[in-house]
């Protein structure tokens, strides 16, 4: 009499608790790929994916970089993930009024996102999505450095922001931050959706830190007293 062969073993015969587990273990971009199998690995999948990828959440001011927030804070399962943002106020350069003078006011900055009111809208829409889901989040703005184009090949940068490839590929000549308007217009924002914040952390490059007189420090230091937050 023929012995039966043993039948393969496959995911989806796992129990739904132990194929959790093991995803927990999965690298990055094998548990993107173990999405696409099927339906059902890739509910399972779906918590330490979002977990991994929308848990913290570093933007640039991109209109790229904020339409996959957005996105992602409209969408049925991950939006219910987003824990806490954080937001680099970096701008491209766009030129040098006087070629053989880098300082801030002899440059012309590209911060139309910002100044065409965009920003601001896209923002408040994010925060109404995650009003849905939670009462708070923490929020954060970063001068990040490292989105400069001198720090392109930083790769082991560890606070890498999702747009930040794009943004210094079009930024030759250097980026520039609008610290005080991203933190007005996140509050603002914020205030409107009715979306309590956990927690704000505000980090400023060396030379903001030393110019007091700057007007991101007066920003900060105007907020200080209705929002003890920051």
């Amino acid at each position: 009499m023929a012995s039966s062969s043993p039948s393969k073993a496959t995911l989806s015969a796992l129990p739904v608790e132990l194929v959790d587990r093991i995803f927990w273990l999965v690298d990055k971009p094998d548990l993107v790929n173990l999405r696409f199998v099927s339906k059902s690995i890739c509910a399972i999948a779906n918590r330490p994916f979002a977990v991994r990828n929308f848990t913290h959440s570093h933007q640039v001011i991109t209109k790229h970089s904020m339409k996959t927030l957005l996105a992602v804070s409209a969408h049925k399962v991950f939006g219910a993930y987003i824990k806490s943002i954080m937001i680099s106020p970096a701008c491209r350069i766009i030129k040098h009024i006087r070629p053989d003078d880098i300082e801030e006011e002899n440059t012309v900055v590209d911060d139309s996102l910002i100044e065409s009111g965009r920003f601001g809208k896209m923002v408040h829409r994010i925060f109404v999505n995650l009003r849905q889901h939670s009462a708070s989040i923490r929020l954060g703005v970063l001068e990040d450095i490292y989105l400069g184009c001198n720090y392109r090949l930083a790769s082991q940068h560890t606070r890498r922001c999702h747009g930040r490839n794009a943004l210094q590929v079009t930024s030759p000549r250097g980026i520039s931050f609008r610290t005080s308007e991203t933190l007005e217009l996140v509050i603002a924002a914020m205030q409107v959706a009715g979306l309590n914040i956990g927690g704000l952390n505000i980090e400023l490059s060396l030379d903001t830190r030393e110019n007091p007189k700057c007007r991101t420090n007066e920003t900060i230091e105007s907020n200080h007293a209705t929002h003890p937050w920051i």
